[in-house]
Order: C-alpha cells, then sequence, then structure tokens
C-alpha cells in the first residue's frame, strides 16, 4: 500500500479515530439494540464514542478523504451534525442505525490505512 499524502493534522486524526473505534468495538460487542433503551450508560458512552470518530472524520482534509475510496464523507458530516447540534434526536434506534450502517463499515475501509500509520510510528 502507498503512503497517503496528508497535511500533518490527518494522521493524528486517523489515530484518534482509531482509538475510539477500537473503544466501540469493544463496547459493542456485548451491547444488543435492546439494551440501549435500558442501559444508560452504554448509550452515553456508545454515543460519546461515536461523536469523537464522525468529529475525527469531520476534521480530515478533502484531500485525504480523496484518496480512500468506498467511503461516502457526507453522510459522516451529516451524522456529525446531528450528534453535535441536535443531540436530543440521537434515539437508541438511531444510534444502532449508525454504528451499524456508517461507522464500524467504515472503521473496516479504514483499517488498511491505520495500520500502515501504526506501522510506520515510531515506537515512543
Amino acid at each position: 500500500m502507498t503512503p497517503l499524502k496528508s497535511r500533518s493534522d490527518d494522521p493524528v486524526q486517523l489515530l484518534r479515530i482509531a482509538h475510539f473505534g477500537n473503544q466501540l468495538q469493544a463496547l459493542m460487542a456485548d451491547t444488543t439494540e435492546e439494551m440501549l433503551w435500558t442501559n444508560t450508560e452504554r448509550r452515553l458512552a456508545l454515543s460519546m464514542a461515536c461523536f469523537a470518530i464522525l468529529e475525527g472524520v469531520y476534521m480530515l482534509t478533502k484531500e485525504f478523504k480523496e484518496q480512500i475510496p468506498g467511503i461516502d464523507w457526507r453522510v459522516f458530516v451529516g451524522s456529525r451534525h446531528l450528534f453535535t447540534h441536535d443531540y436530543i434526536e440521537v434515539t437508541p434506534p438511531r444510534l444502532w442505525e449508525t454504528i451499524h450502517s456508517q461507522v464500524l463499515p467504515a472503521m473496516v475501509l479504514l483499517a488498511p490505512y491505520i495500520e500502515a500509520l501504526q506501522r510506520s510510528k515510531p515506537e515512543s
């Protein structure tokens, strides 16, 4: 895989997306849609992880996004606006749908780029 061209903030955003993506996937491992109605702490944790991922995607440059095929970035922007400005509308079904139709599939598409970035990152 050839390295992506980006401004200096893009790799940082991608690593943040990866961090919150890992948290989201761990939380989703034993979460059912019904739990989102009954477990407020779980719903809020998932909402915050989603928001962090959506915000990270929003902060990626257009040039960076153009290099990654298969993701409709406009959908992310719309969801990010919902989570940021109309958060009261983030109902359990909407949260579940956002996670399963947008965030998790995008994490699969981003995984090779994140892995390449993590391999190239010097040990601290």
